[in-house]
């Protein structure tokens, strides 16, 4: 492997994971709060899924610490935060017609 390709795989492979990350954390906030109305039993319910999806990100990020140093965790960390930006403008806020029709 080159020289260069020992820099830039960490931070692309960091990047994309971090993606992913969030992609799992934040699709699962999504899923929950539109299970909450449903639920009969709603802390529960929210409780167990922020238990869940942050056993999962924290477990993630911590093997990604280690593959990929900190180098690679600060840009873990933009694309976990570019990913929360990225839903919220897709998905955005429920509008008051939307929210009565469901």
């Amino acid at each position: 492997m080159s020289n260069s390709a020992q820099v830039w795989l960490p931070l692309v492979g960091g990047f994309t994971a971090g993606m992913g990350l969030g992609l799992i954390y934040f699709f699962g906030l999504w899923m929950t709060t539109r299970g909450i109305a449903q639920s009969r039993n709603a802390g529960l319910l929210m409780i167990s899924s922020l238990a869940l999806r942050l056993g999962i990100v924290l477990t993630g990020f911590y093997y990604l610490m280690t593959w990929t140093g900190w180098q690679g965790m600060v840009t873990a960390l933009f694309g976990f935060a570019l990913v929360r930006l990225i839903l919220t403008r897709l998905l955005g806020p429920v509008s008051k017609e939307n929210s009565k029709q469901t």
